[in-house]
């Protein structure tokens, strides 16, 4: 784990390099790409069936992933780099999981798991609360979601995104160049601009919004 870990940080920090490159961060979900879904355990809130669980979306980043996303804080603070391996264990939850789990109640200081409960293993504090996504999609609600410091759990798979202030398609050289330098043996694939994940998630409405035009034109010469 630690090894994984210094091979992101580096990656990272030679990207940051780039004058190109505002910010950069690790994650385990993309938005529109990635899924995971998991229980979500209160301590001071044992439930008598854990089926009973509410799901939230689960990610696992590192420290500047709400400042590349523009995700805002809302409360409490975001990740920095003392989340780390063998300190206390941190949690950021979303807006719309606060006002859901903790209705007229401060979330900031209680603690979760994720997962399923477990009374021995180690519980998470949430120390900040962010703005709501929409992970699977712009005419989807948003989800309830936590969020894990990827430093203290790094027992998952990741993407690199990066906020650019030029066009991200001109630094694929230099996202690859920087994780190269990282670990030569490490394969890179699927570099491309956050919009071709949106693009792609609304592809069968914008198809669908196609035919009606077509067949409403046709229709219409007709008459």
């Amino acid at each position: 784990a630690d090894a994984e870990l210094a091979f992101y940080q580096r990656a990272m920090g030679r990207l940051k390099l780039d004058g190109r490159v505002e910010s950069t961060a690790m994650t385990s979900m993309l938005p529109f790409a990635d899924f995971d879904t998991t229980g979500f355990h209160i301590r001071e809130r044992p439930l008598p069936n854990a089926a009973q669980a509410p799901s939230v979306d689960r990610y696992s980043v590192s420290p500047d992933y709400f400042r590349v996303m523009q995700i805002p804080l809302k409360q409490g603070r975001v990740f920095t780099d003392q989340d780390r391996k063998g300190t206390q264990l941190v949690a950021i939850i979303s807006e719309g999981c606060a006002q859901s789990q903790f209705a007229g109640k401060n979330p900031l200081g209680q603690q979760i798991q994720l997962g399923g409960r477990d009374e021995n293993a180690p519980w998470a504090t949430i120390v900040g609360i962010v703005g709501d996504v929409r992970q699977y999609g712009l005419d989807r609600a948003a989800n309830m979601a936590a969020y894990l410091a990827q430093a203290q759990h790094v027992d998952f798979s990741y993407s690199l995104v990066a906020r650019t202030t030029v066009d991200p398609r001109r630094l694929e050289d230099a996202a690859r160049r920087a994780f190269f330098s990282a670990d030569k043996t490490q394969p890179i694939f699927h570099v491309a601009p956050l919009e071709d994940y949106l693009r792609a998630s609304i592809a069968e409405r914008s198809f669908t919004l196609s035919l009606l035009a077509l067949f409403a034109g046709l229709a219409l010469t007709l008459a």
